[in-house]
C-alpha cells in the first residue's frame, strides 16, 4: 500500500503542476526525505512484518504505540527540541493507555514472578 499511496501523490503533483513545495528544501531536507522513506517506511514495514512472524500481535502493536515516546525523546536529547507540559501529558496518557490495555498480562506476569 505505502507504494500506491507515493505514487497516487505523485500523479497529483504532476497533474496539478505545482512542484512549488520542493524548491525550498535543502540538501539536509532532501536528506531527511530520503531517511524516512528507506528506515521510516520501508525498513520499518519489514521488521513489522518480521515481529508479527516472531511474537503475539499485541507484543507488536506495543512497538507502534510507544513510537511517538521514543520519538520525543530522541527530538529531546538529540535535536534540543522542547519539552512542554502538553507533550508530557501526551506522553503521560500514551503510556496509560498501553499499560490499561496489557493490564491483565501484566498482573498474570506479576504473579508468576511472585508464585
Amino acid at each position: 500500500m505505502l507504494p500506491v499511496g507515493a505514487l497516487a501523490l505523485l500523479a497529483a503533483i504532476v497533474i496539478g503542476g505545482d512542484f512549488s513545495g520542493f524548491t525550498g528544501f535543502s540538501w539536509r531536507g532532501w536528506c531527511a526525505i530520503a531517511y524516512l522513506m528507506t528506515v521510516g517506511g520501508a525498513v520499518t514495514i519489514f521488521l513489522w512484518i518480521w515481529a508479527l512472524e516472531h511474537t503475539t500481535p499485541s507484543r507488536v502493536a506495543i512497538t507502534v504505540t510507544m513510537n511517538p515516546v521514543a520519538a520525543v525523546i530522541l527530538g529531546a536529547l538529540v535535536l534540543s527540541e522542547p519539552v512542554t507540559w502538553r507533550l508530557l501529558v501526551g506522553l503521560a496518557a500514551i503510556i496509560a493507555g498501553i499499560t490499561a490495555a496489557n493490564w491483565p498480562a501484566l498482573l498474570a506476569g506479576w504473579r508468576r514472578r511472585t508464585a
